[in-house]
Parts: structure tokens; C-alpha cells; sequence
């Protein structure tokens, strides 16, 4: 493939400099283009029949978090900061790849990302067992707005129902991914999401609780903070998950890490675990800023209260909580989470920082990194 100027000047300009460029249609990848072995998403076990017009160009996805597979939508910024030094990882970037002048390209793009040619599919997923059989949630749903609470100082709960007509493929989408569920949002006849994860979700009415966050100047959360009753958004999804399994041994031990928001993914997570098995041990940390700033603090409470296996923990910067300061080993030796064993898990959800610093805590205190999903 030859490179087209336009489209990768204009590529270059939403994706920045750093990506693959795909000049060669034989030779595989080359050697700038192996995928960071253990730490791509599968997207789907299938490939992804692709058709580029003349001058047209596709960055390919490399990572399998965009939600428009198998195109970049820029995810891989997040993942590589978060998995930034660890060992074996280096940063993933996007393929772009252009047909030759006046020609058009067709073939078939991975979409497992395990492929040794990429972006091209060499049959890879053939071989797997895990991973969404197909790509699902490629489109986008119309949904009502039901009510619209306000819940803190800068956020609101959404209640949503998918309209009627779109829930029979809501449905199937669930019945393909599982917990924790994701979805991306943006409001009528714009361009610009965001990506959500619910509060709570029910498949079979298709109804959906999003926490909204309002971001001074954000294109997408001060249009959904404001909507009412009777509006209506798009939500693509649910999305591939991140891999965690609840089929862990029922004497193992689950340790939940929340900061912000992330404290959607990760109700979902507990609540589908001590669903399922009540005697499991449970641990769930709540990082924030201070009280004002804790998220869901009434389902937490009422999570808590129905599962005695359940323990809570604010760690709260100002000192305002039953933990002061961030979290770190010395928080979970205070608070007396039991040392792992080798069946252990732990989770985490927050900003990318929060992220890649929790890994390095629960590290440090003893859980091997197979043992640690990151949401």
C-alpha cells in the first residue's frame, strides 16, 4: 500500500505522530508491527471484512479497546499509560493503511489482535477459546431518558430505557458480553461519546442507570448532565469487557478498588459476584477526594448492609473518612485485607494514574499480576 497524503495528514492530526504506517502488502507486519504480546483485548474471535475506497484511509485498531473496531478511536493513549513499565509491554500505536492511487483495497482486518501479519487476519483466533465469538454493539441504540436525579454537586443519574424497537438487539448484545457492562454515550445527532459503564442494567427491559460526571468543557457530559425526561440519547454497547471471569474458586477472595467514576464498573462487578456466591470474602475500596465526592454511596451502603461478607472502606484525602490519605500497601495493612493466596483476585477502576499506581500497591502486597483485571 502506498500511503495517501491527505488521509494520513489528516490521520496524523486526530491520532498524532506516533502510529504504523503500512506500505507493504507483503512481508507481513514487519517488526515494528508485533502487538504487545499479554496485553491486547479481544475485540471479536472473527475477522472484520474491510473495503477502502480510493484516497480512503483506516487506522487500525491495535490495541482491541476502540469502540469502533477495527478502527482507532484513540484508546490506546489510556491503556498505554496505564501499563506503561511493565514488563514486556511496549506502547501500542495504529496502523494506517491506504490503497495504492485510484484503487481500491479489500481484506479481512483481526480483530482478535493476535494476528503475526498484522493488520491483516491469519487465522489466529481459530485457535481460541476465549473472547466475544463476533464483533458485537457496532451500532448505535436509541434510548429515553426515564428520569433525570441529581446525585452530587457535579453529577446526576440517568435512568434510561432503550426504545422498543432496538431492544430485541440490546438482548442479543448482553447475552454475548458480560459484566461489567460498557457502553459508549452521546446525545441525538452529535458525533462526539464518552465511554459509560452503568450503575445497574436490565437486559430484559432494557433499562440502564449511567452516573454522569459534568466536565467543565467537555463536548459530551454537560449535554447528557442536562437532558430530562422524555429526551433521548445513543448508546453503542454493551462493549467487550476486560476479561474478568466470576468463576473464581467460592474460597477465594476478591479485593474491589474504586476511584471516581469507577465506581460503576465495579457495582456491577460485586453485585453479580456476591449474587452468586455469598460466602465469599470481599473487600471494596472507595478513593476519593473527600465525602462530598463519593459516588453511589447508597447502593454501597445498601450492598453492604445485604452482604455481611461485604467490607466498605473510604479512603478519603482530606482525612474525612475511616481511612485518610491515598491508597497504598500501608491502607490495605491498616485495614487488615488478608494477604493473597494464589486463587486471590483483586480489581480495579479509576482514572488512568489511579490505575497503573493500584497495580504497583497490589504488587507490592503480595497478588501476582495474572490475578489483577484492570476495568
Amino acid at each position: 500500500f502506498l500511503q495517501a497524503e491527505d488521509g494520513m495528514r489528516e490521520a496524523e492530526e486526530s491520532l498524532g505522530s506516533e502510529m504504523w504506517i503500512r506500505d507493504s502488502f507483503m512481508g507481513g507486519g514487519g517488526s515494528a508491527a508485533r502487538l504487545p504480546a499479554g496485553f491486547t483485548r479481544v475485540a471479536a474471535r472473527s475477522p472484520a471484512a474491510i473495503r477502502l475506497q480510493p484516497e480512503e484511509t483506516l487506522a487500525w485498531c491495535s490495541c482491541g479497546y476502540s469502540s469502533n473496531q477495527p478502527r482507532c478511536d484513540g484508546s490506546h493513549r489510556s491503556v498505554n499509560l496505564e501499563k506503561s513499565g511493565r514488563a514486556g509491554f511496549t506502547p501500542f500505536k495504529p496502523m494506517l493503511l491506504a490503497p495504492d492511487p485510484g484503487e481500491e483495497l479489500e481484506f479481512e482486518a483481526c480483530l482478535c489482535k493476535q494476528t503475526q501479519s498484522p493488520p491483516f487476519c491469519d487465522g489466529s483466533h481459530n485457535a481460541m477459546a476465549c473472547g466475544p465469538e463476533t464483533l458485537v454493539a457496532n451500532y448505535w441504540l436509541p434510548f429515553d431518558v426515564v428520569s433525570n436525579t441529581q446525585h452530587t454537586h457535579d453529577s446526576t443519574t440517568l435512568h434510561l430505557r432503550v426504545q422498543e424497537s432496538a431492544l430485541p438487539a440490546l438482548q442479543h448484545c448482553t447475552s454475548v458480553v458480560g459484566p461489567p457492562f460498557h457502553f459508549s454515550a452521546r446525545a441525538l445527532n452529535q458525533l462526539e461519546s464518552r465511554p459509560y459503564t452503568p450503575i445497574r442494567m436490565y437486559p430484559e427491559s432494557g433499562d440502564v442507570e449511567l452516573l454522569v460526571k459534568r466536565y467543565q468543557g467537555g463536548a459530551v457530559s454537560p449535554v447528557l448532565h442536562a437532558l430530562s425526561h422524555g429526551e433521548a440519547l445513543e448508546l453503542r454497547g454493551p462493549l467487550p469487557g476486560n476479561g474478568f471471569e466470576n468463576g473464581v474458586a467460592p474460597s477465594a477472595s476478591l479485593a474491589l478498588f474504586a476511584a471516581g467514576t469507577g465506581i460503576s464498573p465495579i457495582l456491577q462487578i460485586a453485585e453479580a459476584v456476591l449474587g452468586s456466591n455469598g460466602t465469599r470474602e470481599c473487600s471494596l475500596y472507595c478513593a476519593n477526594k473527600s465525602a462530598s465526592d463519593v459516588l453511589c454511596a447508597d447502593l454501597i451502603g445498601a450492598l453492604e448492609e445485604e452482604h455481611k461478607v461485604l467490607s466498605v472502606w473510604h479512603v478519603l484525602e482530606d482525612g474525612g473518612g475511616a481511612v485518610q490519605g491515598r491508597m497504598s500497601s500501608s491502607v490495605l495493612t491498616q485495614t487488615r485485607l488478608r494477604k493473597p493466596g494464589p486463587d486471590d483476585c483483586a480489581v480495579v477502576c479509576g482514572p488512568p494514574l489511579f490505575n497503573k499506581s493500584m497495580v504497583e500497591v497490589l504488587q507490592e502486597y503480595g497478588y501476582s499480576e495474572s490475578r489483577i483485571t484492570v476495568c
